[in-house]
């Protein structure tokens, strides 16, 4: 995807969250030091395309650990998605997020199901995100 395209889909609502910067497999597994290095660069990167100062974090390969949870927090990302099993709450850690998985062979039925929570999940996460910026 080009630059111009991903600002495009930011400016039309579309909330563009990071990856990570070289997708290399599972960040857990790599020396701290570039797992800072894929962090912060590639908020950087989303922050210089998007003008985005919100951001969330997508464990690539669902690869979730207490400590990678940790240094996506501090590098100052809002929250983190990862594979991990469970259902939302007001109190579920706001880096351990589960996500719906959506697949192309779902049928419209499940697919409908699927999203019926998906409001949920947002409900959620203003909530904890409310509270953060408390002051």
């Amino acid at each position: 995807m080009k630059a111009t395209e991903l600002k495009k889909l930011h400016d039309h609502g579309h909330e563009i969250g990071s990856h990570g910067t070289y997708h290399r497999g599972p960040l857990h597994r790599l020396p701290p030091h570039e797992i800072e290095r894929e962090l912060s660069e590639s908020r950087e990167t989303l922050a210089l395309l998007t003008g985005a100062t919100r951001v969330g974090f997508s464990y690539p390969y669902g690869g979730f650990t207490k400590s990678l949870a940790s240094m996506v927090q501090k590098s100052g990302y809002d929250y983190g998605v990862c594979s991990c099993p469970g259902a939302l709450s007001t109190h579920r850690d706001l880096f351990a997020l589960p996500r719906i998985e959506i697949r192309g062979t779902d049928s419209i039925s499940i697919f409908q199901k699927k999203l019926r929570g998906q409001g949920e999940i947002l409900r959620i996460l203003r909530y904890h995100l409310s509270q953060r910026l408390r002051p």
